[in-house]
């Protein structure tokens, strides 16, 4: 009862945060500007977690699934050679490439908007690929809940299927 009580409060206060919360971070001293349509990163430690920690070889072709506001795309691009960015929210495409131009990273981070991997093209395979799924159970109804909700691990599970096919050995 008390887990089934935990997620409607943490939903509630996810979405409270990204109505209410600062539209402007700071994550390892990058501005980034933060649409109420994307998973605000200022307020959970994932995002800067993610970035601090990412080991990216010099000139590694880098793909963050799910990139949301672009703060790993564009870290990643720090080093990285090429680094693609997906979502399936429009709102965090547009949010991203904000971020990205932002941040003068154009010439090595693209985004593409597409559920998953399908809009990649089918010979193109990177180095490391980056992806902080949802986590929650429930059915994504706005493009936001995206970022919380994979009802029955089925996105999770879809991306380790489709993931084989774009990483380098």
């Amino acid at each position: 009862m008390v887990n089934k009580l935990k997620q409607p409060i943490i939903v509630w206060l996810i979405k409270a945060v990204q109505k209410f919360g600062k539209h402007r971070v700071t994550v390892l001293g990058r501005t980034y500007s933060i649409s109420d349509r994307v998973f605000n990163p200022g307020y959970f430690y994932t995002s800067a977690f993610m970035a601090e920690n990412l080991d990216i070889k010099s000139g590694a072709t880098v793909l963050d699934m799910g990139t949301g506001s672009g703060i790993q795309a564009i870290t990643a691009g720090m080093k990285a050679a090429e680094v693609i960015a997906v979502d399936i929210n429009h709102s965090a495409v547009l949010s991203a490439r904000k971020n990205i131009a932002d941040n003068g990273m154009n010439n090595i981070v693209s985004v593409l908007e597409g559920d998953l991997f399908s809009p990649l093209e089918k010979h193109i395979s990177f180095d490391v690929i980056l992806f902080n799924p949802p986590y929650l159970e429930g059915v994504p109804r706005t493009d936001f809940d995206h970022a919380l909700y994979d009802p029955g691990k089925k996105l999770i599970i879809r991306f380790f299927s489709e993931a084989k096919n774009y990483i380098n050995p």
